[in-house]
């Protein structure tokens, strides 16, 4: 499973104008739907289908989406064991997407501690 760097991935996302940081959460959706599938948490939606109904909701429905992604990342790190941190929880995760460089870290963090438990 692929492992995201915080340094490496906010330096690309900059770079790219977003794009990469899109990748990120394309692939971070499939694995933790992978993820969730075997620990029986429940998925959530893909990130393409997010982006699209996001374009057609205004944006309403990506925001509903990454409070699931949060809520997800947290269930899945609880369902593997990972130590929980102070941020994990869905709310903090959520509150955290609208600050750029710190939410970058803790996504890569809470990502790749569930990634290693594996």
């Amino acid at each position: 499973m692929k492992r995201f760097e915080f340094l490496m991935t906010f330096i690309l996302s900059y770079v790219t104008c977003g794009i990469y940081g899109m990748y990120m959460f394309y692939v971070m959706t499939e694995t933790n739907n992978q993820i969730a599938r075997n620990r029986g948490v429940a998925e959530i939606s893909g990130f393409i289908k997010a982006v699209l109904l996001g374009c057609v909701t205004c944006g309403i429905y990506t925001i509903y989406w990454q409070y699931k992604f949060a809520e997800q990342q947290v269930a899945i790190a609880k369902a593997s064991g990972v130590q929980p941190q102070p941020t994990d929880s869905p709310i903090v995760l959520f509150l955290i997407n609208y600050v750029p460089v710190y939410s970058f870290y803790v996504l890569c963090d809470n990502y790749n501690r569930t990634v290693d438990a594996q």
